[in-house]
């Protein structure tokens, strides 16, 4: 007999998948996909083309879960009302700044994808926190990104191959 494989996932892409199977055929609701932060939180966007219908979403869902000693944030975003950034304010924002290199758009299953390609030369400064032994902070400008901007379902920050610029 041949081994069988068993896959175990976290119990908050069980969740996902539950969202993501209630709402299939509604046009007006678009789950995303699972995304965890820097501090551990995961995060599941939906996207709500209605504002009628995102208001009664933010009343009915349950927004915030846990998952043993794993926060679950279910983030909404109004579409109707532009409560997400569009893809033009970062393009205006980056506008003359030398790290911002290329806007990349792919569509994926009727999904838009916004990839905003930054310079990849790695970024050092003095850090005072505890996280490198010398004091200093090494990484990515799209790593920064991450971090500082709020980036909505279909915006994403990465980093660009010298051939490519």
């Amino acid at each position: 007999m041949g081994e069988d494989k068993v896959g175990l996932s976290a119990p908050w892409y069980e969740y996902q998948r539950k969202l993501k199977a209630f709402f299939e055929f509604d046009p007006d609701v678009e789950v995303d996909e699972v995304d965890e932060d820097e501090n551990g939180v995961v995060h599941i966007g939906i996207i709500v083309k209605k504002h009628e219908k995102f208001e009664a979403l933010n009343d009915i869902l349950v927004l915030q879960l846990s998952f043993g000693g794993t926060v679950v944030l279910i983030d909404l975003y109004d579409a109707e009302n532009r409560s997400l950034p569009a893809p033009a304010d970062y393009a205006v924002a980056f506008k003359d700044n030398p790290v911002f290199q290329k806007l990349f758009k792919a569509t994926v299953q009727g999904n838009t994808f916004y990839f905003f390609a930054l310079d990849n030369e790695p970024v050092e400064f003095f850090n005072d926190d505890i996280s490198d032994y010398r004091g200093n902070y090494h990484g990515f400008y799209a790593d920064i990104a991450k971090e500082i901007f709020y980036a909505p379902v279909g915006i994403k920050f990465c980093t660009i191959a010298k051939q490519d610029k």
